[in-house]
């Protein structure tokens, strides 16, 4: 009986070193999500940002 009691403590303290594991991991890999969007918004603004500026020539010259 003891043995199996020692066992059953065993997976008990394996599965929650998994858990503590995977809760560590989880804000690293969002933490890193966050960054990979920021950084492809600061991208995409700067781009936006320069076809927002050429569209906006274009038409004022349109217009007049």
């Amino acid at each position: 009986m003891v043995n199996g009691k020692d066992a059953e403590n065993k997976q008990n303290k394996e599965r929650l070193n998994v858990q503590a594991a995977g809760s560590m991991l989880l804000p690293a890999a969002l933490w890193y999500m966050e960054l990979f969007l920021k950084i492809c918004m600061r991208l995409f603004h700067k781009k936006r940002k320069k076809y927002a500026e050429g569209t906006g020539s274009r038409s004022g010259n349109l217009v007049q």
